[in-house]
Order: structure tokens, then sequence, then C-alpha cells
């Protein structure tokens, strides 16, 4: 049997619908709030069951990362005649390979194979950000000096980081 209601039944099922209280439990801020919580509360679940020496290190990475990048843009040259980068585009044919690997993945992979990707993943997205859309960006705004040195103190930072870790 179809639905079909006239317009007046469906704006009597709607309103309906709509006053149900799980709908008005808290508002959109509080659900947000509650979910950074939850995600800071985890995070900081991980950091206790890391090695002291570990939690101090990615510390230290992110705050010279986040100091590092607002010394970048501190110095960024805002002068109008400099040439913009032309807009970044994935084309079809990528998405449509991705799109067949995700596929052949998730139906003929081993199993865990595809939390690993999704690793991968989340581990490449940050990079193709970096260097496919702000490397560039700053690449016109900063002088070559200023572009060496900062990935100079990204690099040593990483290395760092990796001797730290082991």
């Amino acid at each position: 049997m179809p639905l079909d209601p006239t317009p007046s039944e469906g704006r009597s099922w709607l309103r309906r619908e709509l006053v149900d209280p799980d709908y008005h439990e808290g508002d959109l801020l509080q659900r947000i709030l509650a979910w950074l919580g939850r995600v800071v509360d985890d995070g900081i679940a991980v950091a206790e069951r890391t090695p002291p020496l570990s939690v101090f290190a990615a510390m230290l990475v992110v705050l010279g990362l986040v100091l590092g990048l607002v010394w970048l843009l501190g110095r960024a040259d805002r002068s109008p005649g400099r040439r913009r980068p032309g807009p970044v585009v994935v084309d079809d044919p990528t998405l449509t390979a991705a799109a067949g690997h995700l596929y052949a993945f998730a139906v003929h992979a081993a199993p865990g194979t595809l939390t690993q990707v999704g690793q991968v993943v989340l581990f490449t997205i940050p990079g193709v950000i970096l260097g496919g859309q702000i490397g560039p960006w700053l690449q016109t705004r900063l002088a070559p000096a200023t572009v060496r040195l900062g990935m100079a103190g990204v690099f040593c930072t990483l290395g760092l980081f990796m001797l730290v870790r082991g």
C-alpha cells in the first residue's frame, strides 16, 4: 500500500513528529559541547595509558607546529602584486579509481584491511591539505628563505619526535 498523504495530512504528521521530546532533549550547542567533552575525555584516557615521554614529545610537536604556523602567517607578504595559485581540482578519473578501490577493499579484502586503509587515508588527508592547498598558498606569500627555514623547522621537529619515539 503506497503512502500518499494529502498536503494537510502530511503537515499534520510532520507537526506530530516534530513535537516528539527526542528532538528537544538539548539544543545543538549542548550536543556539540557534550561531544567535545567525550572527545577530550577519550584523549585523556589514551594519554594516561601512554608513556609520559611520548605525551610530552607529542605536546611539543603540536606546540611547535602551531607556533611555526603562527610565525609563518605573521610574516606572510600580503602585497596585492603577487601571483595567486590556481584552484586545485581533483579530476574525475581519480575519484572513480578511489571509489573502485574502496569497493574492492570493502567487498574482497581480508578482515581489518578496510581499517588499515582508513588509517592511511586519515594520515594522508593532512599531507594533502598541507602540501596541495596550504603550501602553494604560503609559497606565494612568503620569501623563499622563510619557506626553507620553516620547512627545516618542521623536518627537525619531526626527526626529533621520531628519535624520541624510537
